[in-house]
C-alpha cells in the first residue's frame, strides 16, 4: 500500500501532478489531475478497511497513468474513509470536494444534485464553487446506490439494468414504501404476483426520482444542473428526475461518480500553491 511519506518527500514544483481519493460508502475513487486535466482515475470497490481500499483505488490510477507515487504533489483525502487514507496530505469534506468538482466540469452549474451510495444531498453553490446552501436525506438508504443493490438482488439482475433500455417498462408499478426493506418487500410481492419485471424496473427508478426530487423541491432549483454519485449513471432515473423537477440536468463530459475525486483533487492543486 502507498505510504503518507513518499508524498511528502517531493518539493518544489517538479511535478504537477495532484490526486483525489474519495472513500465512499459503496466504492473508492482516485482521480490524477496533471495540468489541470484529468491524467487518470479508478473505481474501486470499497473494502471493510478503508485503508486497503484507498491503496488498491490510488495504485489502480497510478498504473493507468504509467507513473508512481513519487510523481504525486500533493493529495487531498474525502468521503467517509476520508481519515483513514494513509497517503492523503489532509481532508476535504464531500460537499465542498462535490461543489469544486461539479463546477470545474461546467463553470454555470448553481444546483448539484449527489446520490451515492448511502447518502442523497442536494447543493447550490455559487460561482466560486462555495457551497451557498443544502439538504440531505435522513438515515435511510432509501434512493441511493445501495437501495439500487438491495432491488436488483431482490430482481435477480444487475444495478447496471435498472438502465437498461429492454428493462423500461410501460405500465410502471408504484413503490410507496420510503424505507429500504419495506420497499423491497413491494417489490417482491409485485414478483409473486407476476408484474413484468421492466415494469417494476421503472417503478423503482421512479420511485428513487421521486424522493430525489423532494429533496431538490425543499432546497429549490437554481440552474444550471447536474447530478454527480454512481446513481447519476442510470440515465433511465436521471431522465424521471428531469421529468419530476421540470428542469434540464445537464450532461457532463467525465464519470459522474469520480466528481467528488475529481473536486479533491482540484482543492489539493489549489493547496500546494
Amino acid at each position: 500500500m502507498p505510504r503518507r511519506t513518499s508524498l511528502n518527500s517531493r518539493g518544489g514544483r517538479k511535478t504537477l501532478i495532484f490526486a483525489g481519493c474519495d472513500v465512499g460508502t459503496l466504492t473508492t475513487k482516485v482521480v490524477l489531475l496533471k495540468n489541470d486535466q484529468v491524467l487518470a482515475y479508478s473505481i474501486v470497490p470499497t473494502e471493510a478497511k478503508a485503508e486497503q481500499s484507498a491503496g488498491n483505488a490510488m495504485n489502480q490510477a497510478l498504473s493507468n497513468a504509467g507513473i508512481t507515487l513519487e510523481d504525486v504533489k500533493y493529495c487531498v483525502g474525502c468521503g467517509w474513509g476520508a481519515g483513514r487514507i494513509p497517503y492523503a496530505n489532509e481532508t476535504e469534506s464531500e460537499m465542498r470536494s462535490g461543489a469544486a468538482g461539479a463546477l470545474w466540469l461546467l463553470p454555470s452549474v448553481r444546483t448539484v444534485i449527489d446520490v451515492g451510495g448511502l447518502f442523497t444531498r442536494v447543493a447550490q453553490i455559487d460561482q466560486e464553487g462555495r457551497v451557498v446552501d443544502y439538504v440531505m436525506n435522513d438515515k435511510c438508504a432509501s434512493g441511493t446506490g445501495r437501495f439500487l443493490e438491495i432491488m436488483a438482488e431482490a430482481l435477480e439482475i444487475k444495478p447496471d439494468d435498472f438502465d437498461s433500455s429492454s428493462l423500461q417498462g410501460s405500465n410502471p408499478v408504484h413503490i410507496t414504501s420510503q424505507c429500504s426493506v419495506f420497499a423491497e418487500s413491494e417489490v417482491i410481492t409485485y414478483v409473486n404476483e407476476g408484474a413484468e419485471i421492466a415494469d417494476i424496473v421503472s417503478g423503482i427508478n421512479n420511485s428513487i426520482a421521486l424522493r430525489t426530487a423532494t429533496l431538490v423541491g425543499r432546497l429549490g432549483v437554481i440552474e444550471d444542473v447536474i447530478i454527480i454519485g454512481g446513481v447519476a449513471k442510470n440515465l433511465a432515473m436521471v431522465k424521471s428526475l428531469e421529468e419530476k423537477i421540470g428542469v434540464e440536468i445537464k450532461k457532463v463530459n467525465h464519470d459522474p461518480q469520480i466528481v467528488q475525486a475529481l473536486g479533491a483533487a482540484l482543492i489539493a492543486e489549489q493547496k500546494a500553491d
